[in-house]
């Protein structure tokens, strides 16, 4: 698991360097939901806080594949396409009372997945107070 779970966070910080040379970046240079979808990445509206969460192309290929999926690393962002930061999924499976967030005293959300999973979300960004 610590292998894959490597991987995909390689795969997502090269897609953002790839993404954010593009000519379409968004003005404060960063990648927003529409170029991750145009490079596969399942984009969802919705998300608590009317903001988007992006599923990695890896994602879909493991489901299609039957494969358990037990993390997972989304990219989170406002509904205006700012980028506010990371969430991780980690399934009831691989939950085990781990810290979350950079100071581990945020708490990690029960969240039912579309296909049919209790997954765990801690997310990586600074809510306002």
């Amino acid at each position: 698991m610590k292998k894959l779970s490597g991987l995909i966070i390689a795969c997502l910080l090269v897609g953002l360097v790839i993404l954010s040379a593009g000519s379409q970046a968004r003005a404060g240079g960063g990648v927003n939901p529409g170029q991750l979808e145009d490079a596969g990445w399942l984009c969802l509206p919705g998300a608590p806080g009317g903001g988007v969460v992006c599923f990695p192309p890896s994602l879909r290929k493991r489901l299609m594949a039957g494969k358990d999926v037990t993390e997972v690393t989304c990219l989170y962002f406002r509904a205006n396409g700012d980028f506010v930061g990371t969430m991780i999924f980690l399934s009831e499976d691989a939950y085990n009372f781990q810290p979350c967030g950079p100071d581990g005293e945020d708490e990690w959300m029960p969240w039912m997945s579309w296909w049919g999973e209790l997954y765990f979300t801690c997310h990586h960004w600074d809510r306002p107070d």
